[in-house]
């Protein structure tokens, strides 16, 4: 669907003579016809179609593995503040993380109240209990 609306796009400036007016009522730019244009010069149509990269990571973001067990740990006890859980972490795994660190794991996740670590827990625990 997506290639075909370039497609179309494409078509559009061709039978109007008139990128300006193609990039208007298609609701685009001119330079993304132009680039359009150039990917159908250079391959197929399926040149069209959006190639996603890998999720890039940044150096300075914490082990992937570190965040799994931060976020097993939360399903575990989700009444725990950020606080208690580095303190949890520490004695459970040896993992020495800041509670500033927690609270953006669980921002990122979407688990940063009680009720929403308590409701995600009860799923993941009654998901669980239906395969066994």
């Amino acid at each position: 669907m997506e290639v075909q609306r370039k497609l179309d796009t494409v078509e559009l400036a061709a039978q109007l003579g008139n990128t300006r007016e193609a990039a208007r009522q298609a609701g685009c730019s001119r330079k993304t016809i132009a680039k359009y244009r150039q990917q159908l010069q250079d391959g197929s149509p399926l040149a069209l179609k959006r190639i996603h990269k890998p999720e890039y990571r940044h150096t300075n973001r914490i082990d992937e593995d570190v965040e799994a067990k931060v976020l097993a740990t939360t399903l575990e006890k989700p009444y725990l503040s950020s606080n208690q859980m580095a303190g949890e972490l520490k004695r459970e795994h040896g993992i020495s993380i800041s509670h500033s660190t927690i609270r953006n794991i669980w921002l990122r996740e979407s688990l940063n109240t009680i009720a929403l670590r308590k409701a995600k827990s009860e799923v993941t625990t009654a998901h669980q209990n239906k395969k066994e």
